[in-house]
């Protein structure tokens, strides 16, 4: 039905306007039952979001449904709140009369069931407020549905704040708006992600797609959406029968920033900085100055969230955070140029962001780190563009360093190292790094752990090297100990072991000068921890991570704590303390969940997959080890090398139980799993496994000549050596060291030396 179909006898009709309504559905089925239960009900959105053809299309269902007689009045053009009442009487068709205009009107909307449209309503607030007011008082059957950028702050009245389209119906507007203007146009699925996009981009705001779909003509889809960041020059063809305030994106915006007072507007204009959402503490920083106090920024954001200006976001933890749709953000900028003031806005946006992220930075090595992670990723944004805004600032290549150095810890925990990487990439290039030299190299140490954590051993140790040289020659030893630990770590991946421990242990006696900071000596020494594990040594592997957990413990530092949780259930493996395994990858999963630690979680699975194939669970040894490869290598990161070579010969040996099919299945049930569903599998099994006895050691017990055996193999002798001395033949040695190594789950010579070391049975010194 369309508005002209409003000629009821006993009706006035409303505006024309489009009769389709796209993706506005459940708009229009709350706000029909919000005007069959409340008599005032106002639409309050900003300009260009569609609330005057939901308002017509709402009077048509109530003229429909109701049979109340509906009035549409339409405000747009009234300069004074004293012309609203000459409108209703106009609106109404009532004739002169020698009465004031007010009691005519009163009287005829008196006489039965009436819907007044108001549309338009924020340029003469608070006058028509106080007449809307009198009207209902004055008609007891009176129903008005108003629209505005405000609400009228009126007793009863219920506001439904309307947002941008849906992306279906978004799309579906673009689609047809752009086949009128271009027969030729069709919607494909080859071109869908594109215009999704570009409606995305404009906010789903029905004025903006509809100016963007008429200019897709002359630019082709790919041409309107690089050129979106000028949308203000871009969107201006609108139609001619359009009001003068709708034929242009920028006319829209300009009616709203009229109806501000000139600290608003300041306000607003500073805001345009923020990019994505932002607290009340970072309006105040930006926005403030010597004119505005920061309590004028209050009392200005709270105008501007009334103007539907700034969307407010409730936040679970009952905080609220503020947002400008990219529409308006561009808008908000422009005026900020034309001000001359964003050179001097960005650097206020740029030193706040460096000041939370240097805050930032200190309390991720303590207690509160889940906190402040999340305070981080809401901030994600603007903590990147004040990255960007470090180009052009005044020392912006010191700023650019501190920033990026606060930031490493947050990237790593987030699973952004590609982001992560641009940034600190992007601070090193700048020019003049040179004059800042602690920075450089702390930065050169921190793109380096990038590059370890996505497997570039060889990348990673080069700008080890030039973080090390560096930071000794500024004097930064705990710059100089931690790279030098992650050498040691880069070393252990590339196999050349040798220069590893010589790395490792120079590191962690460099260590011992530092002056009460003790995190870098951990770093070392949890990886020197990690080449003892690797090479067999787990008693001297368990007492070094011990050390580095005490360290992290103390410190408050849970990812640390965290990552030395999951080494520990690593060793404790190894020496077949099945018990403690599950104990250390209960403990280091309720850690991930405080921080939210995706890839800290599947460092658990993968001590589970090693779990499972001791206690001969094999169908799930192989699952967890497939899901936490796949979904390890989704996060951009890579396995730990030293995890990776110690579960090899339990997820061989599995496999190997299994057969070759049954592998696969649980390969490919492995691969079916999203995150969240593996995760969840795999707390199922470890809950579910209270019997924590490896079939291996409840029958454990060997004869005296695979004790004899296995002694040998441990001292280092060879099958043939075995052979010899125990004047057997080679073939029966193979044969009960293979029987051993399976009655008690062993994988290879190392861990058949720590056994022995273990059981008494061999002394290494």
């Amino acid at each position: 039905m369309s508005a002209s179909d409003l000629t009821h006898p006993k009706n006035v009709a409303c505006a024309t306007v489009p009769s389709l309504l796209f993706g506005r559905d459940p708009d229009v089925q709350t706000l029909s039952a919000l005007l069959d239960a409340h008599r005032l009900v106002s639409i309050v959105g900003t300009g260009g979001v569609g609330k005057t053809a939901l308002a017509s299309r709402l009077g048509e269902m109530q003229r429909d449904r109701t049979r109340h007689t509906v009035h549409h009045v339409e405000l747009v053009a009234l300069t004074d709140w004293h012309q609203v009442v000459p409108a209703l009487v106009r609106a109404l068709q009532l004739p002169v009369s020698r009465a004031p205009a007010i009691d005519s009107v009163h009287s005829a909307l008196r006489g039965g069931p009436h819907l007044l449209v108001l549309d338009n309503c924020e340029h003469l607030l608070p006058g028509v407020a106080d007449v809307i007011a009198g009207l209902m008082a004055a008609a007891p059957e009176l129903s008005i549905l108003a629209t505005s950028q405000e609400a009228l702050n009126l007793q009863g009245e219920r506001v439904y704040r309307l947002g941008g389209l849906p992306d279906s119906g978004a799309v579906a507007l673009f689609a047809d708006r752009a086949r009128a203007a271009d027969r030729h146009f069709a919607l494909t699925p080859e071109n869908t992600d594109a215009v999704a996009d570009i409606c995305r981009q404009l906010d789903g705001i029905p004025l903006a797609i509809e100016l963007g779909a008429a200019r897709l003509r002359t630019l082709g889809l790919e041409g309107l959406r690089k050129r979106l960041d000028d949308r203000l020059q871009l969107l201006s063809t609108g139609a001619r029968d359009l009001p003068a305030r709708h034929r242009t994106l920028r006319a829209a915006l300009e009616w709203s920033w009229s109806l501000l007072h000139a600290a608003e507007q300041t306000v607003f204009r500073r805001l345009g900085v923020m990019a994505g959402s932002f607290d009340l503490d970072a309006a105040q920083a930006v926005a403030s100055d010597a004119h505005i106090p920061a309590t004028a920024v209050i009392d200005a954001l709270a105008v501007l969230c009334d103007k539907s200006l700034v969307v407010v976001e409730p936040q679970a933890d009952g905080t609220v955070r503020y947002r400008l749709l990219e529409t308006m953000r561009h808008f908000a900028l422009d005026h900020l140029r034309t001000a001359g003031e964003e050179a001097a806005i960005r650097d206020r946006h740029l030193e706040h962001f460096l000041q939370l992220s240097e805050a930032a930075s200190h309390a991720l090595t303590g207690p509160q780190q889940g906190a402040w992670l999340a305070r981080l990723d809401r901030d994600r944004d603007n903590l990147f563009a004040a990255h960007i805004a470090c180009d052009a600032a005044p020392d912006g290549v010191e700023r650019g360093l501190r920033l990026a150095n606060a930031l490493i810890r947050y990237w790593f925990n987030r699973d952004a190292l590609l982001l992560g990487q641009r940034v600190i990439a992007e601070a090193l290039a700048r020019p003049g790094k040179e004059r800042t030299p602690q920075r450089r190299a702390q930065a050169l140490m921190n793109h380096a752990r990038m590059l370890l954590f996505r497997g570039l051993d060889a990348e990673a140790s080069v700008q080890l090297g030039l973080a090390i040289d560096s930071g000794r020659r500024c004097g930064a030893l705990p710059v100089v100990v931690e790279a030098m630990g992650r050498l040691g770590y880069a070393q252990i991946a590339l196999n050349d072991r040798v220069a590893a421990r010589a790395t490792l242990e120079e590191a962690c006696s460099l260590a011992k000068d530092l002056q009460g900071e003790q995190r870098p000596g951990a770093i070392a020494n949890s990886n020197l921890a990690e080449l003892e594990r690797m090479e067999g040594h787990f008693e001297a592997a368990l007492e070094r991570y011990e050390a580095s957990l005490a360290i992290h413990v103390a410190s408050g530092d849970r990812q640390a704590t965290m990552i030395s949780t999951n080494n520990l259930a690593m060793a404790a493996l190894a020496v077949k303390a099945l018990p403690q395994v599950r104990e250390r990858a209960r403990a280091s999963l309720a850690i991930c969940d405080e921080l939210d630690s995706k890839r800290g979680r599947l460092v658990v699975m993968e001590v589970c997959a090693g779990l499972a194939a001791d206690l001969e669970d094999w169908a799930q040894a192989v699952r967890f080890d497939t899901a936490a490869k796949r979904l390890t290598a989704a996060l951009g990161r890579r396995r730990d090398v030293v995890d990776e070579a110690f579960l090899a010969p339990r997820i061989t040996r599995a496999r190997k139980a299994l057969g070759r099919k049954p592998a696969l299945a649980c390969d490919a049930e492995a691969e079916a799993l999203d995150y969240d569903a593996a995760i969840e599998a795999m707390r199922e099994w470890l809950d579910s496994r209270q019997d924590l006895t490896s079939p291996a050691s409840r029958d454990a017990v060997l004869t005296a000549r695979e004790q004899e055996v296995l002694s040998l193999v441990a001292k280092g002798y060879g099958n043939g050596d075995v052979a010899r001395l125990m004047d057997i033949s080679v073939l029966t040695v193979r044969t009960h060291r293979q029987r051993l190594m399976d009655k008690l789950q062993l994988h290879n010579a190392a861990e058949i030396t720590a056994y022995a070391v273990k059981m008494g049975w061999y002394d290494p010194e």
